[in-house]
């Protein structure tokens, strides 16, 4: 194990292992996860106290990891000192940046194609970090779909993991010439040639198998595409496979339903019929454009009419939509006034947001549409060749996840051997072996694996040169605490854009309930005064809860298990708002408090 050296903000350095300190580490490991964990975990004892601050760093294998908190240190005497010290991997300094949209766009969405999201993020990064983020291997601009990402009250490092779960890729961030690297690949990673087996030099030393999920298998999966554009005449509400009905547009695995039997499964994709035009021409407004494209993609006849007089394209009286898809007004939806095919010209409809706002805007450019903005067109039945062009896009992303859906989700905690690799590589050889992200052959007939399996979560031991615990598995998850963050930000994301959380919203909805009861009234004259016990009930309306549980707590939050003590629970202050009390909204402001000595009960 080489020397681990603490370097300080300030230059300075202090070594771990040291005779003048009386200092050594009695336990150092390295831990990293796809899409999660990048952390290096070290427990030292000293006769000196540490200077051991929030933004040192120490480097593993060429490997830099910062302190982003303080140590935990311990005194078990005068000249004893216990520290316990975190220190995290490049991607954790994206946390010290929050996910902010650039000056040209507007609102808390941001709706663009993965490049376009991640271009935002290193600006953010290096706004924090002046010239220390650049974007590497990434696909190019145009080639991903579009979508929406809500960026309120989130980090670059949530944004990053969101973004490549939303488009099923990976991040490694790699630092080098001054810059960190983030680069983006469809699965990171390298396959080594070694195959592990139980025995005497080669390799196994534990495997265990588990199962990563209560998914089971799926021998037959029904695969649909969005409801969009697909016309009058397609016979099912949603995009189905090439030359199937909704009954019949599953894939089917003989050999795995000949082991495991029938187990259909359904799995819905945001894939649908689409045009993606540009805009060749902008009008003498803001609200006209023309699109000239040639070509297989050349703009067809919006307005064209069957032999019957009836429209080809345009859904009755309905409105087609113009969706820009980059540009100012990405993810805006404009309705269609007026197509000209013979100059291949839109005309657009205005609209005024709830804050007043008009668009596209007749003053501002930041609000306009541009030469080579690109866009849709929904609300439409789209010409045939477009439909079958996303049902084969359909069955071609249905044919790359149903193999694994085939099979038991299972994953393999597995210890090395440390000879194994000293006997292949040496004893001096310190070099990182084994990443994140890397296939390993195992095979053993016993727990019925012989295969690549990849390498998901890695736990190393520093104070040996070739220590290694390892789970591989051909799915990756995320670690519980970063899932449970997530769903608790995607909830809060929810409340947020609905106001769930306003009082005076509540009020107003539970005045609305009100008023509609009072004008309720029972034509039959049944009136009941005590407790109801018929065999049936026939209502004209349901009210539930009383008047005193219409309210809600704010910023509060609920802490069992505080200070790894099951018997306390810590609350944190806040508002109690009650909107239905009184006339007007009453808020009470209540204190922060710690229970103890809590006793549980048996059910």
């Amino acid at each position: 194990m080489e020397q681990i050296i603490i370097y300080h903000a300030d230059g300075s350095e202090t070594p771990l292992f040291s005779r003048k300190n009386v200092s050594g580490i009695s336990k150092a490991t390295q831990k990293a996860a796809l899409l999660s964990d990048d952390v290096v975990t070290i427990s030292v004892s000293s006769s000196v106290p540490l200077p051991v601050g929030i933004g040192d760093c120490i480097k593993v294998y060429g490997r830099t990891y910062k302190a982003n908190q303080l140590p935990e240190p311990a005194k078990n005497g005068l000249r004893r000192f216990e520290y316990d010290m975190t220190f995290e991997g490049l991607q954790y300094d994206l946390i010290d940046a929050q996910y902010k949209l650039p000056p040209e766009a507007y609102g808390d969405t941001y709706y663009s194609d993965l490049y376009g999201h991640l271009r935002v993020l290193v600006w953010n990064a290096n706004r924090i970090q002046p010239n220390k983020w650049r974007l590497g291997v990434c696909p190019a601009e145009g080639t991903t779909a579009y979508k929406n990402i809500n960026t309120a009250s989130r980090n670059c490092l949530q944004v990053l993991q969101d973004v490549c779960s939303e488009w099923g890729v990976e991040f490694e961030i790699t630092p080098g010439n001054g810059f960190n690297t983030i680069n983006i690949k469809e699965k990171a990673g390298i396959t080594h040639p070694f195959t592990l087996r139980y025995g005497r030099g080669k390799g196994l030393y534990t495997l265990k198998r588990t199962n990563v999920n209560n998914a089971g298998i799926t021998t037959r999966l029904f695969v649909y595409g969005g409801q969009d554009n697909l016309g009058r005449n397609y016979g099912h509400t949603r995009l189905c496979l090439p030359n199937t009905d909704r009954l019949t547009s599953y894939l089917q695995d003989d050999k795995a339903m000949a082991q495991y039997g029938t187990k259909e499964n359904e799995k819905v994709y945001d894939i649908k019929p689409e045009r993606v035009g540009k805009v060749t021409a902008v009008g003498a407004d803001e609200i006209t454009f023309s699109d000239t494209t040639q070509g297989d993609n050349a703009m067809f006849d919006l307005n064209a009419k069957g032999p019957d007089g009836s429209t080809l394209y345009l859904l009755g009286d309905t409105h087609a939509k113009i969706k820009f898809q980059s540009g100012q007004l990405a993810g805006y939806e404009f309705d269609v006034h007026k197509y000209d095919h013979a100059t291949r010209t839109f005309i657009l409809n205005r609209f005024t947001d709830e804050n007043g706002t008009v668009f596209p805007s007749a003053t501002s450019e930041a609000f306009q549409f541009a030469k080579g903005d690109e866009y849709i067109i929904t609300e439409i039945q789209l010409p045939r060749s477009y439909i079958t062009a996303a049902e084969n896009k359909l069955l071609e992303a249905a044919n790359k996840d149903f193999p694994a859906m085939t099979q038991p989700q299972v994953s393999y905690k597995l210890t090395i051997s440390e000879d194994f690799f000293t006997a292949m590589f040496g004893r001096e050889v310190e070099a990182e072996i084994l990443h994140v992200g890397d296939y390993i052959n195992i095979e053993d007939e016993d727990i019925g694996v012989n295969k690549a399996v990849r390498i998901v979560r890695l736990e190393r031991n520093l104070l040996k040169r070739h220590a290694y615990d390892i789970t591989l598995s051909d799915t990756v998850t995320k670690s519980t605490t970063v899932r449970v963050l997530n769903e608790i930000d995607d909830i809060n994301e929810v409340i947020n854009i609905n106001k769930l959380a306003d009082p005076a919203k509540a009020r107003r909805r539970w005045m609305a309930t009100q008023e509609l009861l009072s004008m309720v009234f029972d034509p039959e004259g049944d009136y009941y005064s005590e407790k109801i016990k018929p065999l049936s009930i026939e209502t004209q309306m349901l009210s539930v809860g009383a008047k005193s549980t219409q309210f809600a707590l704010q910023n509060i939050t609920f802490q069992p298990n505080y200070n790894k003590d099951p018997n306390a629970l810590f609350v944190s202050n806040g508002l109690l708002v009650h909107y239905a009390i009184e006339e007007n909204i009453r808020t009470w402001v209540l204190t922060a408090a710690t229970f103890t000595n809590l006793i549980g009960c048996s059910v």
